[in-house]
């Protein structure tokens, strides 16, 4: 952030800051999104993968720890909850992370957290 505010012109600040990704992205972005609360203002993840909360194992056997310890961790830093613009979106035939969007929207809502959900219903 600081190369491309020194050698681009940009708005600074939270207010004028998105980071967003699909998929692998979509879950980092979620991740330094939320943890990263006083710099970004806009966070979204597109598809976003498995790995945000422990997950059993796959089908090679291996299983992960999460990015937050809990779920309860999901959620911006105290104070940022109601000024930041969440928005996480499924695919419509997804067939990599599944439900894992509708997990991170659930534990949204179970920890109050505003945000938009947008499962694409019909193909465009």
């Amino acid at each position: 952030m600081p190369y491309i505010n020194e050698n681009y012109s940009t708005l600074t600040g939270r207010e004028h800051t998105a980071i967003c990704g699909f998929s692998m992205g979509g879950r980092e972005a979620l991740y330094i999104g939320l943890t990263k609360s006083e710099y970004f203002g806009y966070v979204a993840g597109f598809c976003p993968a498995y790995g945000l909360f422990a997950y059993p194992p796959n089908w090679t056997g291996v299983g992960e720890d999460g990015m937050f310890g809990s779920e309860a961790e999901l959620k911006p830093a105290d104070g940022y909850s109601d000024n930041t613009l969440i928005l996480i979106v499924k695919g419509k035939n997804d067939t990599t992370v599944h439900e894992q969007t509708y997990l991170y929207h659930s534990v949204l809502e179970k920890n109050n957290v505003p945000h938009l959900y947008l499962a694409q219903l019909r193909q465009i």
